[in-house]
């Protein structure tokens, strides 16, 4: 291994740590407004704040044996959010057809 290839490795496992931190962070913060939400009905999609912590867990399981509720966590997150998005997307979309303002969607 030469002198290039030793810092790209470094480089690498520094940045990856960081991002582990980082993905850490957001994570926590996540959770504490996940508390601060309303309560009554938990499995709604809050929007981007329940799609990124669908993403996070989803990243964090990656090559894991996950259990059905960490399964149902990440499915009621990310991909209800997703599917919430599409959605909403061809319901302005069709509002905006219909009214004359598709140039302006």
């Amino acid at each position: 291994m030469n002198d290039q290839e030793r810092w790209d490795l470094e480089w690498l496992k520094q940045r990856h740590s960081e991002l582990q931190q980082e993905m850490s962070e957001l994570a926590g913060r996540l959770k504490l407004l996940e508390t601060k939400q309303d309560t009554a009905q938990p499995t709604t999609p809050a929007g981007s704040l329940q799609l990124v912590a669908g993403q996070v867990a989803d990243l964090e399981g990656e090559g894991k044996k996950l259990s059905v509720a960490e399964l149902r966590y990440i499915h009621e997150r990310k991909t209800s959010a997703l599917l919430c998005c599409s959605v909403r997307l061809v319901g302005a979309l069709s509002r905006s057809t219909l009214h004359g303002n598709a140039g302006n969607f």
